[in-house]
């Protein structure tokens, strides 16, 4: 059991570095395309998530599994929406990556992809039998992601493929000359108003960044990721609570991403001039460093 994990390990670290020639070598010597860590990564989701293209594609060609999943049920295809590699996911999509994924909270692909606004991805999802009204544990769907971040293009196609429109709400004038839509479609967009200005770290996500201590145990595992956070700051810019709404695990990076954000010092939200409580995401990287 050893030996293998040694290539894996030593297959990891020419992944990291982008050696692809180092990596074919490792395969051909009997490194397993498909072996994983404790925390069920494989060097697929790796390359995906680093934006290996020409490894990835290596990696494919030696049979990697497009459709394993990590331990909190995220594929590559994951791996590359949540990284912002959309040249990867397509590739991935193209290789056989699975249309309906969704990780342990239930959060599909779909919503994965239209929370970045990536519309051609949601429409080659879509096409091969995404449902685009699957909901999170949080209640969050593809349409109300893609609302929320303001993709517009991605919102409307979403409605024409037979999204709920329940609260959603984008500016009236965008689909006033698309006659492709129904009636009830066009009767569920509304003008959008922004009551409320969200709560910020002062210095900006950076100052939080730097104040994030990288647990050792979990360096020394090889272990990188991000954890999303939802930090509610009162009217006088104290944090109330924090929750973590995404995570790749490890318990002790999640408190270290707590942590983080209690040491740094917040602006309150803003309904015009006034300080109210109010609600902000914020995502941390644990990045291991070359």
């Amino acid at each position: 059991a050893e030996e293998p994990k040694k290539r894996f390990n030593a297959l990891f670290k020419a992944i990291e570095f982008d050696r692809r020639d180092i990596v074919s070598v490792l395969l051909q010597r009997g490194a397993q395309v498909n072996y994983h860590n404790t925390f069920g990564v494989t060097p697929l989701m790796l390359a995906a998530q680093l934006g290996r293209k020409e490894i990835v594609d290596l990696l494919l060609q030696k049979k990697a599994d497009v459709n394993a999943a990590s331990i909190i049920g995220y594929t590559p295809l994951f791996f590359a929406l949540e990284f912002g590699r959309p040249e990867i996911a397509q590739v991935l999509i193209e290789a056989g990556a699975h249309a309906d994924q969704a990780d342990k909270y239930n959060r599909s692909v779909l919503a994965a992809a239209a929370a970045k606004g990536y519309s051609q991805i949601v429409e080659q999802l879509v096409q091969k039998g995404a449902d685009v009204n699957v909901k999170s544990e949080k209640g969050e769907t593809a349409i109300s992601l893609a609302n929320k971040n303001a993709f517009t293009d991605v919102v409307v196609f979403l409605l024409k493929h037979g999204a709920d429109s329940t609260g959603v709400k984008i500016a009236a004038d965008s689909t006033a000359q698309d006659s492709t839509l129904t009636q009830k479609e066009k009767d569920a967009v509304v003008e959008e108003t922004v009551a409320v200005v969200p709560p910020e770290p002062i210095g900006g996500l950076e100052a939080i960044q730097k104040r994030l201590r990288y647990p050792k145990k979990a360096k020394e595992a090889g272990l990188q990721g991000t954890i999303k956070l939802e930090v509610t700051v009162t009217r006088v810019a104290q944090i109330k609570s924090i929750k973590i709404i995404e995570t790749f695990g490890d318990r002790e990076c999640e408190k270290a991403a707590e942590t983080a954000c209690r040491n740094t010092r917040w602006k309150p939200a803003k309904k015009g001039k006034k300080s109210v409580e109010g609600t902000a995401v914020v995502t941390l990287e644990f990045k291991l460093e070359p």
